[in-house]
């Protein structure tokens, strides 16, 4: 091993042994740039399982910081009616499905994200996810604060209206019921065969208030819709094998994709977003990655995460009319 970098490691380590954990992480990190300039790929394994165990440890100095945002009850209230009153539920899902106050405008919160706090251009900030793992763009203080603003306007959105929204439609005027949403779904024509008898069964799932098993039907399944609408529309979604023999599939759906001037002009560049952050974005909900590779939290299959992909549904229902 080079010997810079064993000075390195031996620093972290002393840290370490003195329970000084954000510094031997720090520390370790800087050991990590050394070992991956050497292509030290001791040094690399080594790192690794120190940074993730350094990050855990740490967990218990960790304190929380929290922000507050006041919204009138009068407001919310005034909403909800905005929404319900004097409409039927075939017009209340077109009306969800369209508003674009259920989707954050990003070009407004990427000019108030130009205003970085000053500490986290002079300190070292990482973000660090609960299993000690750092998150891809932690690093980077304008994409920080971009997706922490990002990040609130979502959450306002999902448990101040879209989640109240959906109770009420639900517990309160029994509008919103199993019947009623697989019926517009239906009535849409937008679903394959496969793809609607499937969701069929997340919806049942998620009206019996079985969020774990509703979520893991209906993320998957509205990956294949969206592409599905998305060929129909025009866009390519058909992938060619990089191999020798001429071999093609359905592209796996990705923020790649979602970035592309293509996607976001047919779709919108908000509503494209929306999805990167609750599919796929690292320091967003990544609920596509989390569902497929068995890491969501149980707490994170909630009402209102699956109130949210019901809402996703309806978003395209609403912006894909099936003609003649």
């Amino acid at each position: 091993m080079n010997t810079t970098l064993e000075i390195k490691i031996k620093q972290a380590e002393e840290a370490e042994g003195k329970g000084e954990y954000f510094y031997a992480a720090y520390l370790y990190r800087e050991a990590m740039k050394t070992a991956k300039n050497l292509n030290d790929g001791n040094g690399i394994a080594l790192l690794k399982k120190k940074i993730v165990e350094t990050h855990q440890k740490m967990q218990a100095e960790m304190q929380t910081a929290s922000a507050e945002t006041e919204i009138s009850g009068e407001a919310i209230i005034k909403f909800l009616a905005s929404v319900i009153d004097n409409h039927n539920i075939e017009q209340i899902f077109e009306i969800i499905g369209r508003d674009r106050g259920f989707c954050p405008q990003y070009d407004v919160i990427a000019e108030q994200a130009k205003n970085i706090p000053l500490w986290s251009i002079i300190a070292d900030v990482t973000m660090i996810s609960k299993d000690g793992h750092v998150i891809k763009g932690g690093n980077d203080p304008a994409q920080m604060s971009f997706m922490q603003r990002y990040g609130l306007n979502q959450e306002i959105i999902l448990k101040v209206y879209l989640q109240r929204l959906f109770y009420e439609l639900m517990r309160q005027q029994n509008l919103l019921t199993e019947e009623s949403l697989i019926t517009h779904f239906k009535k849409s024509q937008l679903f394959p065969e496969n793809v609607l008898k499937i969701v069929e069964v997340g919806i049942g799932r998620y009206f019996a208030e079985d969020y774990v098993s509703a979520l893991h039907i209906l993320v998957p399944q509205f990956e294949t819709l969206f592409l599905s609408v998305s060929e129909k529309i025009g866009l390519d979604v058909i992938a060619l094998e990089q191999t020798k023999e001429i071999a093609t599939r359905t592209k796996i759906l990705s923020a790649i994709q979602l970035d592309s001037p293509e996607f976001q002009k047919r779709w919108g560049k908000d509503f494209c977003e929306q999805l990167k952050y609750v599919l796929f974005e690292p320091l967003g909900y990544k609920l596509r990655h989390k569902v497929a590779h068995g890491e969501i939290g149980f707490e994170e299959c909630s009402f209102a995460t699956t109130s949210l992909m019901i809402y996703l549904f309806l978003a395209v229902t609403a912006r894909v009319k099936k003609t003649s």
